[in-house]
């Protein structure tokens, strides 16, 4: 399996961000987004600080100032003009009583005046902010953001697949990261190769997942890990309501549906009434187990749903 390089990709982040742009770099789970990020760091070196914050849905508010802050000073402990602005900005702000999001929007900006008196160029990288455990738009995060976007010195790259919606204030350039194919990934793949590319639809995670079992067939090693994943799996049904979860199976046994209110639809998966799918929808998109795009409804991970369409089999 080749290391996936990227190198068009690469190319154009980089011109990007050398050209002042501040980016969105759209890119599914699994796609190799974040080792294309970490490339693009490797590029940038003594061009731009680089500051990199991954977000997680159980990440709480104290623990991303905690990391927020942490990253800034381990950039600063270097570099003494950074440092110097630093401390100004501790000694300014309320920084140990911030307590939620309203506070981080207020001090910063004030911390961009402060890196606009450094003399260096920054580039925040915030990763999978998708997975932000509280509603981003309603406080006002990604708005924040415009406070960095807005100084001569500072660019922000934001990463997450198409369930984010961007406010237009930050004015960033979008790029999306195609899937890769089968021969991005091996020189010539075998039949088993083009089995496991199949299932995994070009997701690196999972792919992986299936050659760390080394199996000499795919169908086993497919059947290997879902074994595996189905104590895991099953439980998330305990969550939902009967119609939600016939309604998340029919979802992954179609792959992508563009109406689910569609007559055909209901009666083909037995779910009853149009206005009670709606609620069970508006249900499992809350729950981010599946994502609407402009053209369909698609449960979000790929493992997960190759999980239901192997449970709806047996």
């Amino acid at each position: 399996m080749k290391t996936l390089i990227r190198a068009k990709k690469l190319e154009e982040l980089y011109d990007a961000i050398m050209n002042r742009k501040n980016l969105h770099l759209e890119a599914p789970l699994g796609y190799g987004a974040s080792f294309l990020l970490s490339r693009l760091e490797e590029r940038l070196v003594n061009r731009r600080i680089c500051f990199r914050y991954t977000f997680n849905s159980s990440q709480k508010f104290g623990t991303f100032k905690k990391a927020f802050f942490a990253e800034l000073e381990k950039q600063a402990q270097e570099r003494p003009n950074l440092s110097f602005q630093l401390n100004r900005f501790y000694q300014e702000t309320a920084y140990v009583t911030m307590q939620n999001f309203a506070d981080f929007h207020q001090c910063l900006k004030l911390l961009a005046d402060h890196l606009q008196q450094v003399g260096l160029d920054f580039l925040f990288i915030f990763e999978h902010i998708e997975d932000w455990n509280l509603d981003l738009q309603e406080k006002g995060m990604l708005e924040a953001f415009s406070h960095l976007t807005e100084a001569r010195n500072i660019q922000v790259l934001l990463n997450s697949d198409a369930s984010l919606k961007i406010p237009s204030i930050l004015k960033l350039e979008k790029h999306a990261l195609a899937k890769a194919s089968a021969e991005d990934i091996w020189e010539h793949p075998s039949a088993f190769e083009h089995e496991l590319y199949e299932f995994s639809q070009g997701n690196l995670q999972l792919l992986n997942a299936l050659l760390a079992k080394k199996q000499e067939k795919a169908a086993e090693a497919i059947v290997n890990l879902l074994k595996e994943v189905h104590p895991l799996f099953k439980l998330f049904q305990h969550r939902f309501t009967a119609l939600q979860w016939k309604l998340l199976q029919a979802i992954a046994i179609e792959e992508r549906v563009e109406q689910p209110h569609a007559f055909a639809f209901l009666v083909k998966y037995n779910l009853g009434a149009a206005s009670s799918i709606e609620r069970a929808l508006q249900n499992l998109l809350s729950t981010k187990l599946i994502q609407r795009d402009e053209q369909a409804y698609f449960v979000h991970d790929q493992l997960f749903l190759r999980w239901l369409q192997w449970l709806a089999k047996q």
